[in-house]
């Protein structure tokens, strides 16, 4: 069975170490990747073989040289990369960025939250919208 490959893209060094660990606590066994910008996500994802993308993208909104949204439009472009599900994270909880990441191809729009807990949640959350059912396929345990 291919591995659960999760690539993340934020500027913040906090916000990528506490994801990194809400990621691990879901399920160690995930494989991740961290970039710290969209341009570092996108070069990540050229010319990789079908094998080793990622099984789901998740990108701050705002970031250096090319955010969230900007990878987000590239990869829908991209006909290897379209189908992955994509993930907008954000402080912002602005409706027209939310409105503008759903109409450009994310599964969801994530507002970051300001524990441990909630972002373990929604993370957990988001993991399982992919699979399409309620049952969790990864639980917090």
């Amino acid at each position: 069975m291919k591995p659960f490959r999760i690539f993340v893209a934020d500027d913040d060094e906090d916000d990528r170490f506490l994801i990194m660990e809400v990621l691990k606590d879901i399920d160690q066994s995930f494989d991740l990747s961290f970039f710290s910008d969209g341009t570092a996500l996108m070069e990540g994802l050229s010319n990789r073989p079908a094998e080793e993308l990622p099984s789901i993208i998740i990108a701050d909104l705002n970031m250096p040289k090319l955010n969230g949204l900007g990878a987000l439009k590239m990869s829908k472009k991209m006909v290897q990369l379209r189908n992955i599900p994509f993930f907008i994270l954000s402080t912002s909880s602005a409706e027209r960025d939310i409105q503008e990441s759903i109409n450009s191809g994310a599964v969801d729009f994530l507002v970051k939250p300001n524990t441990y807990d909630d972002l373990l949640l929604i993370l957990n959350r988001a993991i399982n919208t992919v699979f399409g059912n309620n049952q969790p396929r990864f639980a917090h345990g």
